[in-house]
């Protein structure tokens, strides 16, 4: 089973953005790094595009870690090596779901439009609004982790 990795979900295993110390965080975090780790195993077949590796930049510059983003670029074009390509089309498939589902942020947008054009119909994310998109189904990491029954590497040992 191919799945989609939002940006988020490499931002927290990389515990980039959203740790606050709360326990919630933190367990998203783990959750996220267990992900992580899978995908790196081969346990998980995770997918992403050129539009995490973008955000990834983007939202390491903005948060001022503009060197932490550049490495995190270059460790997901490892764990990636084949990210999905953001064409044209992509765009204005992205427009048409926006207009179909005004709640719908932009960027959610674009990612929906990318799974749905690689026939690729779950994603684990922290955003709630992949479930606008009918055909869609989202997973938190927790979720994910759970219904793929992964445990950290550590406890693998």
């Amino acid at each position: 089973m191919r799945i989609y990795c939002d940006t988020t979900v490499l931002l927290l295993a990389a515990s980039a953005v959203g740790n606050t110390g709360k326990e919630g965080d933190l367990a998203t975090s783990s959750a996220c790094r267990t992900l992580v780790e899978a995908i790196g195993r081969g346990a998980v077949t995770g997918e992403i595009s050129t539009e995490v590796m973008q955000e990834l930049l983007h939202t390491a510059a903005w948060k001022q870690a503009r060197l932490l983003g550049i490495e995190l670029v270059g460790l997901t074009a490892k764990l990636f090596p084949y990210p999905l390509p953001v064409a044209g089309q992509t765009v204005v498939a992205a427009a048409e779901l926006l207009r179909r589902h005004p709640r719908l942020g932009t960027r959610v947008s674009i990612h929906a439009a990318i799974m749905i054009a690689a026939g690729i119909g779950e994603v684990i994310s922290t955003d709630p609004e992949f479930g606008l998109v009918s055909g869609l189904r989202r997973l938190s990491p927790a979720d994910a982790v759970r219904d793929l029954r992964l445990v950290p590497a550590k406890a693998e040992r």
